[in-house]
């Protein structure tokens, strides 16, 4: 299912869900600047919350996923490039992990590169961990994320969506400044990639 939008309320609903075996959190497309020897190349891409992945069942082709240390803010900085830009802009560099690009004004190393293929939502080359996204430090009023989760075993959509009602109605009460009028709604992933086409 799909769901949310900040991270602060995405992360009180991961620790509260029960129908929801894992969650994970994703912005929408960001430009991302990287240096080349023909001037710099902006690249599509995410910030992904550390359990992107693993939510998804897929794992690096190369490399590793984000560690928690490396998805809170003033982690460790650290990308995960896809197959695609690995070929086309670092020429399928057998050494790529480890080789640093420019995030956040800083160095970030590539710790993997996805398989071949591997897309989710938006067609994107680039992940970063989500807490190191500047705008996120602006507290709960930050409106930007999408929301995966996997159901827990033997859990369904109409439970889920229940579930995270109920807890969107506690943190409308805990942070009324913020979360006034803000719900939750659960959409199974079929229907939110292709709606009514079949």
């Amino acid at each position: 299912p799909v769901v949310g939008r900040r991270l602060a309320s995405f992360l009180d609903l991961r620790a509260q869900s029960q129908r929801l075996e894992d969650a994970a959190a994703l912005t929408p497309l960001w430009r991302f600047v990287l240096p080349g020897s023909d001037g710099n190349e902006q690249v599509d891409g995410h910030w992904v919350s550390s359990s992107f992945f693993q939510v998804l069942g897929v794992q690096p082709l190369k490399g590793r996923g984000f560690t928690a240390n490396e998805d809170r803010p003033g982690g460790v900085p650290a990308v995960i490039v896809s197959y695609r830009l690995w070929r086309n802009h670092f020429d399928g560099d057998p050494n790529i992990l480890g080789r640093a690009v420019p995030l956040n004004n800083s160095a970030a190393p590539i710790v993997g590169v996805m398989p071949p293929g591997f897309r989710f939502l938006d067609d994107v080359d680039l992940w970063a961990p989500l807490s190191q996204n500047p705008c996120l430090g602006r507290g709960r009023g930050v409106r930007l994320l999408r929301m995966v989760g996997r159901l827990a075993p033997g859990a369904t959509l109409a439970q889920a969506q229940a579930e995270v009602e109920g807890i969107a109605g506690r943190l409308e009460r805990a942070y009324p400044e913020t979360n006034t009028g803000l719900g939750a709604r659960v959409i199974a992933l079929d229907d939110q990639l292709v709606g009514g086409i079949r």
